[in-house]
């Protein structure tokens, strides 16, 4: 075989051996704000316990201040940040802009000048839910029954990707544990994104703290489960980090995950 074909050759099997090859990961740290009820000042008569309306504008207002203060911060520590909204208390209104579900927040300037709020809605995730037909938007990551696992929504940052679920709860009583099904679900899923070489997925559960441990169990793979109650705690467990964010709070928490190479969590704390 003549030397310059062998070379060709050569120069062919390189390249096709650095397209297979698994993708070189990059240290990154992110904010991550959870908010899942907005404080009662907000309420149109704050006055009145049985208030059960915001007012709008202050509400929007609210929204857009705590996340430019909370997006500052993060920059101020070299951190990325996101925030996610998930109305909880099933006593109390729900929160503008309204969703049931988990709903990731994106700065305004992405959706251009007419942005009313600063702050939208970008995308709503329901790892758990088959909408079935009524699934058609893309800003929709729920469970995909087609594929049989949940669709992930990303943040992109640094060309690194943190992947995001979530678990919804379908119950009113605060009594009830994940139903099996939902975890299996989450569980092949996040099995998925390690296959695909995702090194850091977090997943945001409505259900109370008191069943991260259940949930950890059955979803292997985690490496930050969030969830809301009466107090703030962070806790690394089985390379897991556990962060529970107060339900109601005139200012935002900030939960800071600094992931190394590999994705291991070097720091997660408020």
């Amino acid at each position: 075989m003549p030397t310059l074909s062998r070379f060709g050759l050569l120069a062919i099997a390189a390249s096709l051996l650095t397209a297979c090859s698994p993708k070189q990961h990059q240290p990154i740290t992110t904010g991550i704000s959870f908010i899942t009820q907005a404080p009662d000042y907000l309420l149109e008569d704050s006055s009145r316990t049985d208030s059960k309306r915001y007012a709008r504008k202050n509400t929007v207002n609210w929204l857009s201040h705590q996340y430019r203060v909370a997006t500052r911060k993060a920059a101020d520590n070299n951190a990325a940040y996101i925030a996610f909204y998930s109305d909880q208390l099933r006593d109390r209104p729900v929160l503008t802009p309204a969703f049931s579900y988990v709903t990731a927040m994106v700065s305004g300037d992405r959706l251009g000048p007419d942005s009313e709020t600063g702050v939208a809605e970008h995308a709503i995730l329901a790892s758990n839910i088959d909408f079935g037909m009524t699934q058609s938007s893309a800003d929709v990551f729920a469970y995909n029954p087609n594929k049989a696992r949940a669709d992930v929504f990303e943040q992109q940052e640094a060309n690194e990707s943190i992947a995001y679920l979530s678990l919804i709860k379908q119950t009113h009583s605060e009594q009830d544990a994940p139903p099996a099904g939902d975890l299996a679900v989450l569980a092949h899923s996040v099995d998925r994104l390690a296959t695909q070489g995702r090194n850091k997925i977090v997943l945001l559960s409505q259900y109370d703290a008191q069943y991260n441990t259940l949930i950890t169990e059955q979803i292997k793979g985690l490496d930050v489960l969030i969830s809301a109650g009466e107090i703030s705690h962070v806790a690394i467990e089985h390379n897991t980090c556990l962060a529970t964010f107060v339900h109601t709070g005139v200012n935002w928490q900030t939960l800071y995950i600094a992931f190394d190479a590999e994705g291991n969590i070097l720091q997660c704390s408020f």
